[in-house]
């Protein structure tokens, strides 16, 4: 009966639970803001955002996003241990790739463009800036300088910065 039940549980370890239920490969999702970006894999496989490409599970890549009046961007995507393929995935599962997640999924690119796209305008992070007294005590000068550390940083731009200067100046 022992040896039943040990034949049993490696015939199920060894039979590739999760290549059978998974599958190998995955569609990898790419979206950019601004969309209609030309994203292209490494193997050159290549769509317009938003879009997907499937890939094998086990796959690294570099996803690179190209367009037009914007900078390029590159986003790195590697394969992950999936929760369900460790207690799934056998010896066969492993060698598949169907134990793994390709992350990040989906792959989010925001391009940094010389001028907004026509029907396309870029999401903008803008940290709030309080124009009344701050709860906890920061002053405008504090403010201020916050501000100026984002724009040196390059996480905001001169024009957003200059819009939260104003408001925290007019809240004086």
């Amino acid at each position: 009966m022992d040896k039943a039940l040990i034949v049993g549980l490696a015939a199920v370890w060894l039979s590739g639970c999760a290549t059978m239920i998974r599958g190998t490969e995955e569609p990898l999702q790419l979206t950019s803001f601004p969309s209609g970006a030309r994203a292209v894999i490494g193997s050159g496989q290549s769509c317009t955002t938003p879009c997907a490409i499937h890939l094998a599970r086990n796959t690294s890549t570099v996803v690179t996003f190209e367009h037009e009046g914007c900078d390029t961007a590159m986003v790195s995507v590697f394969p992950t241990l999936a929760g369900a393929g460790v207690i799934l995935g056998g010896v066969i599962d492993y060698g598949t790739g169907a134990v793994y997640n390709l992350q990040p999924n989906p792959v989010v690119a925001n391009l940094r463009c010389a001028t907004e796209t026509p029907g396309h305008p870029v999401p903008t992070l803008m940290p709030a800036i309080m124009t009344v007294p701050d709860p906890n005590g920061n002053s405008n000068e504090t403010k201020l300088l916050e501000l100026k550390s984002l724009l040196d940083k390059q996480l905001i731009t001169p024009k957003e910065y200059e819009q939260k200067r104003a408001l925290i100046l007019k809240g004086m």
